[in-house]
C-alpha cells in the first residue's frame, strides 16, 4: 500500500493535474486495496481453521475496553498531526506546501518502520504468552539495536535523496528550499524515530497500553505548545518563514519524537511492563 500510494499521488497530482483531489484519490485507492488484501487473508485463514466469520458481541466489547488507551494514543497523535499542519499553514503557503512534501516522505519511512514494529509486537506477545519472561529483555535490546541500525540507514538515504526529492516534488524554488531543509532536519533524528516505532510495537505486544497512551499524550501536549510558537517567527517577530518552519520540524522530530523515545526506552528497559 505504501509503495502504491506515493506513485499514485505523483501521477494523479501532476500529469493528470488533479491537485488535492488526486492526492485524496491516490491515498484512498491504496488504502482500499490494503483493506481488500487484509480481508482476503483473514477469510482464507478462517476457512483453514474452520472458524466462523460471525462477530461475537462479547468479544467485540472486550476488545473495545482493552483498546481505549490505544484510541487515546491515536487521538493524541492525530492532534499532533493537525497541530503540525495548522502551524505550517500559519507560517506561509510555501511552508504548507513543503510541509506536505516532507510529511509524505516521513509517512513512507514510518510505514516501513511499522513493519519492524509489527514483527516486534508479535514476537514479544508470543514470548510473554508462553511465560518466557527472561527472554523478553533480549528481544527488547535487539529491537533497540535494530531500530538504531535501520534509522541510520534511513538517515543516509534521506541525506542522499534530499535534493532530488525536493526538486521532484515541486517546481517552486522556495518550496524546494524549505522541503530540502526539513528533509535534512528529519534525517538526523530518524534513528530516534526508528527506535520509537520499534518500542511502540514492543509495548503494544506486551499490552502496556495505558503507559503508551500517557507517553503519547505528554509528547503531544508539549509539541502543540511548540507548534503554536512556530508561526510567531513570521507573524510577530519578523523573521523569514524558514526560521519558523525549521523550528516546527525540530519540534516534531527532536522534541515530540525525543520525548517518546526517552519515555518508552526507560519503560522498555524496566521490568514493570513484563507480566
Amino acid at each position: 500500500g505504501t509503495v502504491a500510494n506515493s506513485p499514485l499521488d505523483i501521477i494523479l497530482i501532476y500529469p493528470l493535474n488533479l491537485g488535492v483531489l488526486g492526492a485524496g484519490i491516490g491515498t484512498a485507492s491504496a488504502q482500499t486495496l490494503m483493506a481488500i488484501a487484509a480481508c482476503t487473508v483473514v477469510i482464507r485463514r478462517a476457512g483453514l481453521a474452520q472458524s466462523s466469520l460471525r462477530p461475537h458481541i462479547r468479544g467485540i466489547f472486550s476488545s473495545f475496553s482493552h483498546s481505549i488507551p490505544l484510541m487515546i494514543r491515536s487521538l493524541a497523535l492525530r492532534i499532533t498531526i493537525i497541530a503540525e499542519v495548522t502551524s505550517a499553514s500559519y507560517i506561509s503557503i510555501s511552508a504548507l506546501a513543503a510541509n506536505q512534501i516532507t510529511n509524505m516522505i516521513w509517512s513512507f519511512a514510518v510505514f516501513s518502520l511499522d513493519a519492524l514494529a509489527t514483527a516486534a509486537q508479535i514476537i514479544v506477545g508470543r514470548h510473554l504468552g508462553a511465560q518466557h519472561t527472561n527472554y523478553v529483555h533480549t528481544i527488547v535490546n535487539r529491537c533497540i539495536n535494530r531500530g538504531y541500525f535501520w534509522g541510520v540507514m534511513m538517515t543516509l538515504a534521506w541525506l542522499v535523496s534530499a535534493v532530488p526529492l525536493s526538486f521532484l516534488m515541486s517546481n517552486n524554488d522556495h518550496v524546494r528550499m524549505l522541503s530540502f531543509t526539513s528533509i535534512i532536519v528529519c534525517a538526523f533524528f530518524m534513528p530516534f524515530a526508528s527506535v520509537t516505532y520499534m518500542l511502540d510495537g514492543v509495548l503494544i505486544g506486551a499490552g502496556d497500553n495505558k503507559k503508551i497512551a500517557l507517553y503519547m499524550s505528554i509528547a503531544s501536549g508539549v509539541f502543540v505548545i511548540c507548534a503554536g510558537i512556530a508561526p510567531l517567527f513570521t507573524t510577530s517577530w519578523g523573521f523569514n518563514d524558514i526560521y519558523g518552519y525549521i523550528f516546527l520540524w525540530l519540534s516534531y522530530s527532536m522534541v515530540f519524537m525525543g520525548i517518546r523515545t526517552f519515555t518508552m526506552t526507560r519503560r522498555a528497559r524496566s521490568d514493570e511492563w513484563i507480566h
